[in-house]
């Protein structure tokens, strides 16, 4: 397995991760008007548990030898995760659910990159940050359903 996989692996879940945190953080400013308070506060603690893992993950991007980008313009580029303006709050909802479970499945895939690595924090940090993506598709689906 060729390292700059990993690293490039590793910069686009750092990627995705800021700009979902961003997305969620800006999804509680604009759903403020029109969502349920539930709603809104989900939106709060979802960006609150994502700036961590932004850090931890570049943290990691370092320690497997790679250039953490540093503007928000190329995070953006190579993120799984898109921006959208204009949605309704429970588009907002929505979208952040499916925004988690790409996260789940770009965590996987790197995951299978360090199968033959025997890189422990890189994989208890990916584990650990599908756990809090699985966590908050839960508590999202619940606002859906409601």
């Amino acid at each position: 397995m060729e390292s700059k996989t990993l690293e490039n692996g590793l910069i686009r879940i750092l990627a995705s991760t800021v700009v979902l945190s961003g997305k969620a953080r800006f999804f509680s400013w604009c759903a403020r008007k029109t969502a349920p308070k539930d709603a809104i506060d989900l939106f709060a603690k979802d960006f609150a548990a994502l700036d961590p893992m932004c850090d931890e993950f570049a943290a990691r991007v370092s320690a497997a030898g790679g250039q953490v980008p540093s503007a928000y313009g190329k995070l953006a580029e190579v993120s799984s995760v898109k921006e959208y303006d204009g949605l309704s709050w429970i588009e907002m909802v929505q979208e952040l659910r499916n925004d988690h479970q790409q996260m789940i499945f770009d965590c996987q895939f790197v995951l299978t990159l360090l199968e033959d690595l025997d890189d422990t924090s890189s994989v208890k940090l990916l584990l650990d940050a599908i756990s809090k993506h699985e966590t908050c598709i839960e508590k999202l689906s619940a606002i859906v359903a409601h």
